[in-house]
């Protein structure tokens, strides 16, 4: 009996080290998609100042869905959108930023975040 329960114990053991690397692997992934993402705003961030201005005079905003698509071709699955608008909930002036910059970054955060949803097909509810 003894022997038993040091098998069970070792297979339990097995067990945890799977989940652990699965969940090393699944935070990795997620960090890298993440990372491309934040590069993408910053893309964004740089190159807006040379977006034609509307009709109205206003800096045109800039559009993320070839960038969101990308980013789901190379990161099938990846689920950024949620850390991305709570990034932008989090910028605070002035502790960060000044406001113009922090809602610069908030509205790219939030471009960014709204083309991933719409390139994401919705989940299937369980």
């Amino acid at each position: 009996d003894d022997q038993d329960d040091d098998d069970d114990q070792d297979d339990d053991d097995d067990d945890s080290d799977e989940e652990r690397k699965e969940d090393a692997d699944d935070e990795e992934a997620f960090v890298s998609a993440l990372d491309d993402a934040l590069l993408f705003v910053a893309n964004g961030l740089a190159t807006r100042r040379l977006a034609a201005p509307d009709d109205a005079g206003e800096p045109s905003r800039f559009d993320y869905a070839e960038s969101a698509e990308a980013l789901l071709v190379k990161h099938p699955g990846a689920q950024v959108a949620d850390a991305l608008d709570a990034l932008s909930l989090n910028v605070g002036v002035p502790r960060d930023f000044t406001r113009g910059p922090a809602d610069a970054l908030r509205a790219h955060l939030a471009d960014l975040s709204f083309a991933l949803r719409q390139n994401t097909p919705p989940t299937a509810e369980v």
